[in-house]
């Protein structure tokens, strides 16, 4: 059965809600999976994966500095062909967030992306959150949708 991992980066927790539902709709789509935060993972540890998704809180319109780093160390893992995914948490309203920086690291590497990326919204101006009401919902159909497309099967 292939093996997923949802890796995340929080400032304020509402990146790690999102990633943990994420990674529970993966279970319930029929998929092994686990959540860690980048500081509990080693870059090189995510080759035993077949199924990688990346989050992080959107920052200026961009990654957090932190994930930055954290992809950045990817070059030096073999992860060429690992299906791939990448959401963002960030303000309703705001046009762009990490996610779309996220997914050129993951092309750049070779890897595939397997659904688009998906944005999880704050209320607009409110870094502490809570996500609005939904989001979480959002976000466990996000992780069965990864599970479906990597097995074949409907929910």
């Amino acid at each position: 059965m292939p093996k997923a991992i949802v890796v995340y980066y929080t400032r304020f927790g509402n990146t790690r809600q999102a990633a943990e539902a994420i990674c529970e709709g993966i279970k319930e789509g029929g998929l092994e999976a686990e959540c860690k935060e980048i500081k509990d993972i080693k870059p090189e540890d995510l080759a035993q994966y077949d199924v990688i998704l990346v989050g992080t809180p959107t920052h200026y319109g961009s990654m957090a500095e932190e994930m930055g780093k954290f992809v950045e160390a990817l070059k030096e893992v073999e992860l060429k062909g690992k299906r791939a995914a990448a959401f963002d948490t960030r303000y309703a309203g705001e046009k762009t967030g990490g996610l779309s920086e996220l997914e050129k690291y993951m092309k750049k590497l070779g890897m595939e992306i397997i659904l688009p990326g998906l944005a999880v919204l704050l209320p607009a101006g409110d870094a502490w959150g809570p996500l609005r009401e939904g989001e979480i919902t959002k976000c466990r159909k996000f992780g069965e949708s990864i599970a479906q497309k990597i097995s074949g099967k409907k929910a």
